[in-house]
């Protein structure tokens, strides 16, 4: 196994591969995030009908939509987090023309 150096050319394609695998990856989750928050928004404050005046919150719901919304961002987290490590995945396995990523152990 030969090392090189990381120039600017190969960080570049370091780069590029896994940003465009993280949005191909994102992108379900970012679907899947919509419909989870149009539920959760909709069983928190309903939407009003177009025409009809918007329902004000009540200060007794603060607490309750402040726990539907801080477990949703931990789902958000935890779908965005899988997704890159995914993509972290998917990228360490691609062969360039000239070089490719390897995990070495210390050992």
């Amino acid at each position: 196994m030969n090392s090189t150096d990381v120039t600017y050319g190969r960080a570049l394609k370091i780069w590029w591969s896994y940003a465009w695998r993280t949005v191909v990856l994102l992108l379900p989750v970012m679907f899947l995030t919509m419909i989870i928050m149009f539920s959760v928004m909709s069983s928190i404050m309903p939407f009003p009908k177009p025409g009809e005046p918007p329902t004000p919150i009540h200060p007794d719901q603060v607490a309750g939509m402040m726990g539907k919304m801080s477990f949703l961002w931990l789902v958000m987290m935890a779908l965005n987090i899988t997704a890159q490590v995914l993509a972290m995945r998917w990228m360490l396995k691609t062969k360039w023309s000239n070089f490719r990523l390897q995990v070495v152990s210390d050992d």
